[in-house]
């Protein structure tokens, strides 16, 4: 960013015309003006907006009050730091035009993409009457819907089925059978340990969010019980985004106790939570107060 773009424009209809000059230097808009002028004509008095990528020095607003009598509007992107600070404010300009470039190309990536369906684990404290569940375990669990949109920043909007857009129970069941399809695509499993090797852990993620909800999902444990090998295992969810699972009674089953003890308040709308699976059954060992 050692050079700094500076655009004049003449009327709105028009497109402005590029210059350049060095970032740093205090005549940086009278430099670029002069190479301007070098190579096409254009009347200081016809000059209307001036944009700079940078802010003005003060030699440079001298300039242009003496240059340009007709003036309407200066603009820039980003405030021009004290001296000892340009290469701070260069990086965080930097990091600002990355996150614009990223925040475009997701804009591109999901254009006209609609909510997907999926199943939302839910604590207790984040059931709504209003919003038709399947209960894992009363007061403390459930699996809801919702048509879930990405938006920019690692986000999603969560539009939920509510109970008046359900005709029935039956209604309700193929709708969570679509949505346990759904949330499957995509999932992906790490292993600690080598393959075939029992007693290591499993990391689940999922890049559309939401891999804590597998746990509802047909089949699922069976399977975390045969690549984990143990029938008895310690599931942590800080958040809905995250799963991990790991050999019950085992150290590996401590650190995921200490994850969710650690984690702060949870996002809604699900609670930070560390639950027990056994042959016959699944429990609730510690779920954080909202």
């Amino acid at each position: 960013m050692s050079t700094n773009v500076v655009l004049f424009q003449s009327h709105p209809d028009l497109l402005p015309t590029p210059a350049a000059g060095q970032t740093r230097d205090e005549h940086c808009l009278q430099r670029a003006w002069a190479e301007l002028t070098s190579r096409q004509r254009f009347p200081a008095t016809e000059v209307r907006r001036i944009h700079s990528e940078w802010e003005l020095s003060a030699a440079d607003r001298e300039f242009l009050d003496r240059t340009f009598p007709n003036i309407q509007a200066v603009t820039h992107n980003f405030a021009r730091p004290q001296p000892h600070r340009w290469e701070e404010a260069m990086a965080e300009a930097r990091a600002s035009l990355l996150r614009e470039v990223e925040d475009r190309a997701f804009d591109e990536i999901t254009k006209g993409i609609e909510g997907v369906l999926l199943p939302i684990l839910r604590s207790g404290g984040a059931y709504n009457a209003a919003v038709p569940v399947a209960e894992l375990i009363a007061e403390q669990l459930y699996i809801s819907l919702a048509r879930v949109t990405p938006v920019p920043g690692d986000r999603f909007e969560l539009a939920e089925v509510r109970d008046d857009e359900i005709a029935d129970p039956d209604e309700f069941r193929t709708l969570l059978t679509r949505a346990q399809a759904n949330l499957r695509d995509g999932i992906r499993v790490g292993y600690s340990a080598p393959p075939g090797v029992p007693g290591g852990m499993v990391e689940v993620r999922r890049p559309g969010g939401f891999a804590a909800s597998m746990i509802a999902t047909p089949g699922f444990v069976g399977r975390m019980i045969d690549m984990i090998g143990s029938d008895r295992l310690v599931a942590a969810m800080p958040h809905s985004g995250e799963l991990y699972l790991a050999p019950a009674d085992t150290a590996l089953a401590d650190e995921l106790r200490e994850l969710v003890e650690g984690s702060g308040e949870g996002r809604y709308p699900l609670a930070p939570t560390l639950m027990l699976f056994e042959p016959t059954s699944m429990s609730v060992l510690f779920q954080k107060a909202a």
